[in-house]
């Protein structure tokens, strides 16, 4: 939940320079600062590349949100529900 991308390894250039993969992302951060600018930085490079919001990588911001294990435990269920289809899954479904 804390991803660091360009600290000894910048992600953001190999995200541009290297063929696309087959991988969804899930990006977050708080706003302001707590990685808001790099984490936006590399949602745009996805786009460029490709990748589609909501679909191949999903990007979420949290005003004024900690950088901690407690506020990442509030919202752990997220990048779960991204990964495993439930959020596509209740796109889909028929309300009645």
């Amino acid at each position: 939940m804390s991803s660091t991308f360009s600290y000894k390894d910048d992600l953001i250039e190999r995200l541009l320079s290297e063929p696309t993969r087959d991988a969804r992302f899930y990006l977050d951060s708080g706003w302001p600062n707590n990685n808001y600018e790099v984490i936006t930085e590399t949602a745009l490079v996805l786009v460029s590349r490709g990748w589609r919001h909501g679909c191949d990588f999903i990007n979420l911001v949290f005003p004024h949100a900690a950088h901690d294990e407690k506020a990442w435990g509030m919202r752990l269920h997220q990048p779960v529900q991204f990964f495993t289809g439930a959020v596509a899954r209740a796109s889909r479904a028929t309300i009645t």
